[in-house]
């Protein structure tokens, strides 16, 4: 456990556990995320089996998130429920327009909804940050129209914040990269499909397993474009036989050519050329 916080970051932290004491139970929407996974175990000390997480299973969840979720969630014995969502059944989610993310969004909280209707739960939590309120955050919208909690916008609660309350409680995910759905590694207008994800999960799913920690597999038709970041880069560039390794799998998945950007990666960067 990291010995202090800072002042206003202590200041949020006490405003984040008086939110969940005043209440009886919430639902959180749990994906093993630095965020979620901080308000789910606040919750957790707070309320205990009252505070319950939901993770959505799809075809955009990668299997390798869905290990590591349950992983944190069986380490701290957090009340963990399973729904699935069909966001790819939605013609407008699959179009990938740059709103993409309020048909997910929409898709997930309307199933959550029903969950929470059922066991008569009022409160329904979403771990949008502070900080991601200035990007494009198309998903945010649905907070607004299905009355989602976000208590980390309500008390500016920022990514950094996140990160050290989670160093200081000693949780592993306060160094986490930030994680996104594989729809994100389509560009925009790109139309999204079963197979385009399940190529681009077990791409990524081959990174892991060969020690890769931070990266996206961008999809380009016939290319992948890794993106890493400078350790993920160095290692690439000092190792011939990973290389050949990656080169190899990848076409045996689909691609054609594979291509490392120079370019260190930073979440939101296919978006950005979208916009430009």
């Amino acid at each position: 456990m990291f010995k202090s916080l800072k002042k206003q970051t202590k200041k949020k932290y006490k405003k984040l556990k008086e939110y969940f004491s005043q209440k009886d139970c919430v639902i959180i929407a749990f994906s093993g995320g630095v965020d979620s996974s901080l308000l789910l175990f606040i919750a957790t000390k707070i309320l205990g089996d009252k505070a319950i997480g939901i993770i959505s299973t799809s075809p955009s969840l990668p299997k390798y998130e869905l290990v590591e979720a349950k992983k944190f969630a069986k380490k701290y014995q957090l009340n963990i429920q399973y729904i699935y969502t069909d966001e790819l059944k939605n013609v407008s989610y699959c179009a990938n327009p740059s709103d993409r993310c309020y048909f997910c969004k929409s898709e997930l909280y309307k199933k959550i909804s029903e969950y929470a209707d059922e066991n008569k739960i009022k409160t329904i939590i979403d771990g949008t940050n502070a900080s991601e309120i200035a990007s494009h955050r198309p998903g945010f919208k649905v907070n607004a129209d299905m009355g989602i909690d976000a208590p980390y916008v309500i008390f500016d609660i920022t990514k950094e914040d996140i990160r050290e309350i989670s160093r200081y409680l000693g949780l592993p995910t306060w160094n986490k990269a930030s994680f996104a759905c594989l729809s994100s590694r389509i560009p925009t207008g790109e139309p999204i499909t079963v197979e385009k994800l399940s190529k681009i999960e077990q791409c990524e799913n081959f990174l892991v397993k060969n020690g890769i920690k931070i990266f996206r597999v961008r999809y380009h038709d016939t290319i992948a474009r890794l993106e890493l970041d400078t350790k993920g880069i160095k290692k690439l560039l000092a190792d011939n036989k990973l290389r050949k390794d990656i080169n190899i799998f990848f076409k045996s998945q689909g691609f054609t050519f594979v291509a490392l950007d120079l370019q260190e990666f930073r979440s939101g960067r296919l978006s950005e050329a979208i916009r430009k």
